[in-house]
């Protein structure tokens, strides 16, 4: 708000292991007073056909429930496909 600046559609924190995202995450909703809620890919995967789906949808509700929140995704970008096997056809890529 000091900003004029929302942050209603999310903010992306990106960089190596142990750089201090989640701990800016943390600060984040401390300083706003916010609940946090973490998720790493290990809790969102499911082993079979749309379980993946469903657990992230569980989530997003939990979070909704929650609102308003600080959710911090860890390891989102395991859910996708990375852009060093794009191009090679489907294998390794999931569609969300």
């Amino acid at each position: 708000q000091a900003f004029g600046a929302s942050l209603r559609g999310g903010l992306l924190l990106y960089g190596p292991p142990g750089c201090g995202k989640t701990f800016i995450a943390r600060a984040v909703a401390g300083e706003l007073g916010l609940r946090f809620l973490t998720a790493s890919i290990a809790d969102v995967m499911g082993e079979h056909f749309g379980q993946t789906e469903k657990n992230l949808q569980k989530l997003f509700a939990s979070a909704r429930s929650y609102a308003p929140i600080v959710m911090f995704l860890d390891e989102i970008d395991a859910l996708g496909a990375r852009r060093s096997s794009i191009g090679t056809g489907w294998s390794g890529m999931r569609a969300i």
